[in-house]
């Protein structure tokens, strides 16, 4: 290694690369982990108020996902012309007003038009920007930091569901709405202006050795999003990723509503959410840990039959002893969305476009966790419960894994060949 490359490893004191991962954690707290892991429990609270269908009030959260996926579909050409802490910072203020709205919201165009503002400005807020922005740091301990930048979505909803609930029950709905979007005024433009786009900005090198990505043009090894578009490889990476988002789904989105339903209590519900966000929260960085250490291919097998347990664990939910498992189960197959796509782009892909393509890919796991809740409002709907969900996307989670994992390079082999 190169003196050039060794910079980050050797200064003195802790890198400032962590200073980002931290900043990033706080943003997904009060982004991702306050309005869009908190949805589930306005859902019949609403319903009730104004007399609307589950499904109706359910489309919010699908409309949240489209607007992430319609910015991480545009990314390529947004992080080109725009740096992606001046999109953040726009994006902050964007999510504080649009979360305002929903609580003024007297009809469905109101409730559809607050979703979607909150989901494009979630989309330039989060996942896709912060993801572009670790991989600039780290060229080293990429899984760990992005793991633990993540992380802060289920903290934030673990810290946030409680809060929410207990709103709710005093207050209604739409004070809980004013809430969250009080924690986002104060917290998430602070954030967004400490962010540093590079450790250039800062006179620095990334964390090990690596090239940086950068925002102009494409550089590194690997192929762009037109070659990609080319292979089979791609179309079926896409295809498995809506099918594992969609699967672990339902996993988040349906869980207060389906155990009210079962007879447990709304207090219950919001404690069982809030755990599930915990649960979330060290699946995160435990899930990025294991990446790095166990390779690809194990990692991804893991986090496909987390999903299975925890789909397994709701269907037998009326027994409370089941929900222990769900917690597991959901610590990791909800955490692969955030954390796996970044790692697994790279490795499949390279670095050339990685903007681009990972753009791509992201938008395929909002795809599938914006149908996600359809799917699932469409059982209970159609066949009185959300159980019949489960048994199908069991059935999915097991075929999309498999699926994913025979496409993914033998890292092992790969070794052997390099020796």
């Amino acid at each position: 290694m190169d003196q050039e490359n060794r910079q980050g490893l050797d200064q003195p004191g802790l890198f400032y690369g962590w200073f980002m991962v931290a900043a990033g954690f706080f943003i997904m707290c009060f982004a991702m982990g306050t309005i869009l892991n908190c949805y589930s429990l306005f859902v019949k609270p609403i319903c009730e108020d104004l007399g609307y269908a589950r499904q109706q009030i359910a489309l919010n959260a699908s409309l949240h996902s489209c607007g992430q996926m319609t910015v991480a579909l545009f990314s390529g050409k947004i992080f080109k012309r725009f740096k992606p802490r001046t999109v953040m910072i726009a994006s902050a203020v964007v999510m504080t007003a649009a979360t305002v709205s929903y609580s003024f919201a007297t009809n469905l165009p109101m409730f559809y038009l607050s979703a979607i503002l909150v989901g494009l400005s979630m989309g330039g807020i989060t996942t896709v920007p912060l993801s572009l922005i670790i991989s600039n740091w780290f060229h080293q301990k990429r899984g760990t930091a992005i793991g633990i930048c993540f992380t802060g979505s289920g903290v934030g909803g673990m810290i946030f569901s409680p809060i929410v609930g207990k709103v709710i029950v005093q207050s209604g709905w739409r004070a809980a709405f004013l809430v969250l979007a009080g924690v986002m005024a104060v917290t998430l433009l602070p954030l967004a202006l400490f962010i540093k786009n590079s450790p250039k900005d800062k006179g620095l090198r990334p964390l090990g050795e690596g090239r940086e990505i950068t925002n102009i043009q494409e550089i590194g090894d690997g192929v762009t999003l037109s070659e990609a578009k080319g292979t089979a490889k791609f179309w079926l990476i896409l295809g498995v990723s809506v099918v594992m988002s969609a699967s672990s789904g339902p996993l988040m989105n349906t869980l207060s509503p389906y155990l009210t339903d079962l007879g447990y209590d709304y207090s219950f519900a919001a404690m069982m959410a809030s755990l599930s966000m915990g649960a979330l929260a060290v699946g995160k960085t435990a899930l990025g840990q294991i990446y790095d250490r166990v390779g690809n291919r194990k990692a991804t097998a893991l986090a496909g039959v987390a999903a299975v347990l925890g789909l397994a664990s709701m269907v037998f939910a009326q027994n409370k002893i089941a929900l222990a498992p769900y917690l597991v189960g959901t610590g990791f197959a909800c955490a692969f969305g955030s954390v796996a796509y970044p790692i697994l782009t790279r490795a499949l892909f390279g670095e050339k476009d990685y903007t681009s393509i990972y753009g791509v890919v992201s938008f395929a796991n909002s795809l599938g966790v914006a149908i996600s809740p359809i799917i699932a409002t469409w059982f209970y709907d159609n066949m009185g419960s959300y159980r019949y969900a489960y048994y199908v996307m069991i059935v999915a989670a097991v075929v999309a894994t498999t699926i994913f994992v025979r496409l993914l390079p033998n890292e092992k082999k790969a070794q052997e060949v390099q020796a």
